[in-house]
């Protein structure tokens, strides 16, 4: 008889908890709901709070999932593109990365092949929607000041001017914030500056050597790049003494050289009669397009 009533009390106990749990979301709905909370109803719909009611989001979940199946998808198709089929440059790395993602490609490194070889080039994507690849130097620093033993800056590498002269740019944007100046009175070891010649009427460009070449005691020759560009030489004499302006690829005195994009600058102070030069800067970069 004692079995029975307390085996009785037991269901009646177990039935009242089964009841308080098993509410009905129609019933937390009335009661309302704490603001952020997430659940699942019947192990497959998932809910989330509003504060007042519980509002289904499975279908936009589902939403977001095919969607960033695609864009996976369209990513993997736009990496083998750019490994099996190079983009010829920054312009068609845009251009990719715009059908497949609808976005613009980040600044950074790319492969491009512009004719038959493969090059490791920076691209500039600004919001004008034009294409800039960058070549030259820049995050560094130069201090360079009548240097004792021979000195070579080397701007551009032979294999930046190779993809130059491959790519066939029409657009060039030369930046820097370098000053450069060097004399040589009467030296025995001339500078030189190994130059592209920017043609902008054609398109193309022309590698040049300016050099200052060795000259008589009292001469008096001064060469900087002016203040006010990145692209052009003057050479500057002194009244009533003789200059090398004019020679080894020098402009004229008191004139400016045409645009030039330097390559590389060989200091050559070895000798009794030594030029002296002066060159600093951070940045000393072309924008090709």
């Amino acid at each position: 008889m004692n079995f029975i009533c307390i085996l009785a009390i037991l269901l009646i106990t177990l039935g009242s908890s089964h009841g308080r749990r098993t509410d009905s979301p129609g019933t937390e709905r009335r009661r309302g709901c704490k603001e952020g909370r997430a659940r699942k109803v019947f192990n497959m719909v998932l809910e989330v709070c509003d504060g007042k009611d519980w509002i289904p989001i499975a279908a936009d979940m589902q939403e977001m999932e095919n969607g960033l199946k695609k864009l996976n998808k369209d990513v993997r198709e736009l990496e083998m593109g750019l490994v099996q089929n190079p983009p010829r440059g920054c312009s068609d790395v845009r251009t990719r990365y715009l059908q497949h993602t609808g976005e613009d490609p980040e600044e950074g490194y790319y492969h491009v092949r512009p004719s038959t070889d493969m090059y490791k080039v920076y691209c500039e994507f600004p919001e004008s929607a034009a294409s800039w690849t960058r070549v030259g130097l820049w995050d560094q620093s130069w201090e360079y000041d009548g240097e004792k033993e021979n000195l070579t800056v080397s701007l551009l590498s032979d294999r930046d001017h190779k993809m130059i002269r491959e790519s066939n740019f029409s657009k060039v944007s030369i930046n820097c914030d370098i000053s450069l100046s060097f004399k040589a009175d009467a030296v025995n070891n001339p500078t030189t500056l190994v130059a592209l010649e920017l043609q902008r009427k054609n398109n193309e460009s022309r590698s040049v050597n300016v050099t200052i070449p060795t000259g008589d005691r009292e001469s008096y020759t001064r060469v900087r790049l002016m203040r006010s560009s990145c692209t052009k030489l003057i050479c500057q004499e002194k009244i009533g003494q003789p200059t090398q302006c004019g020679e080894g690829g020098l402009p004229s005195a008191g004139s400016t050289s045409p645009d030039l994009l330097l390559t590389q600058l060989q200091f050559l102070p070895q000798g009794r009669r030594r030029s002296a030069f002066s060159f600093h800067g951070t940045f000393y970069y072309a924008l090709f397009e």
